[in-house]
């Protein structure tokens, strides 16, 4: 952590394991040796602020697509899993769109209406998740999201809730993730009927 002593605008390094876990600390300036008052809530919002700012500065054009297409983004790092997902949404006629990072995949959140986002639990996929959860609950009750992970077992209702998705897949499930996917789609479809009839 990069820290400025206030009176004599020194900057020194603090090493991340030497950060206290208190959101306030005070620390003496080596060079000068005033005390120093550091608010971390402050450092940490100012720091997640950045990363918005950061994400709203890429930029991609909503995707172009004939009307009735579904859409799906994926992001999802290890090669074979990325395949099996992509494969089993193509073969059912969905168009996929692939990300590889978090600020690409909340710049196409933003800019076109997906049906599926499949993303893998990693920090780029929960990137992504955080960006679904800004959405209006709207958009997001008509949103299968699901997350790939090896934290818990394949639809794991604690890991989902906790996770903010609609289903929690591991990426071994015993009878393969394009079964676990299609599974994962007929209890989302469930839900949905089951929403629109209130």
């Amino acid at each position: 952590m990069r820290l400025r002593c206030e009176h004599c605008q020194r900057s020194f390094d603090l090493p991340e394991e030497k950060v206290p876990q208190t959101s306030r600390f005070r620390f003496t300036c080596p060079a000068c040796k005033e005390v120093n008052r550091i608010d971390l809530s402050n450092a940490r919002d100012e720091q997640a602020e950045k990363d918005y700012d950061q994400a709203e500065a890429v930029e991609v054009s909503p995707v172009q697509v004939p009307p009735g297409t579904r859409l799906v983004l994926l992001l999802v790092a290890d090669p074979g899993l990325r395949e099996a997902v992509r494969s089993s949404f193509r073969s059912g006629g969905w168009e996929v769109i692939e990300v590889e990072d978090g600020p690409t995949g909340q710049a196409y959140l933003r800019s076109n209406r997906f049906h599926w986002v499949v993303v893998e639990d990693c920090p780029a996929g929960r990137e992504v998740l955080a960006e679904v959860h800004r959405l209006p609950g709207h958009e997001r009750r008509e949103m299968n999201c699901v997350l790939i992970g090896d934290k818990a077992a394949s639809f794991d209702r604690i890991a989902a809730f906790v996770a903010g998705v609609n289903c929690y897949l591991h990426p071994e499930h015993p009878s393969g993730l394009e079964q676990a996917l299609e599974q994962a789609g007929e209890a989302f479809e469930r839900h949905q009927r089951l929403w629109s009839s209130y």
